[in-house]
């Protein structure tokens, strides 16, 4: 299991993203990116992170030839 810790930068920088696309994922109602709250930061496991990613592919591991 990791414990790598990223933040809203370390997230939006790797995926080439704004930092208030990020903060959007982790406020949105449905499916939100986990992220953990501390103090006004947001911390995000590379574990959950890659489960939110997971999540949106348009093709599933198993479908592919």
């Amino acid at each position: 299991m990791s414990n790598q810790w990223l933040s809203v930068s370390d997230v939006a920088e790797e995926l080439h993203v704004a930092i208030d696309t990020v903060r959007g994922w982790i406020n949105q109602k449905k499916d939100p990116l986990r992220a953990a709250k501390l103090g006004r930061d947001w911390r995000i496991n590379r574990k959950d992170l890659d489960e939110f990613l997971e999540k949106r592919y348009n093709v599933k591991e198993d479908e592919e030839e």
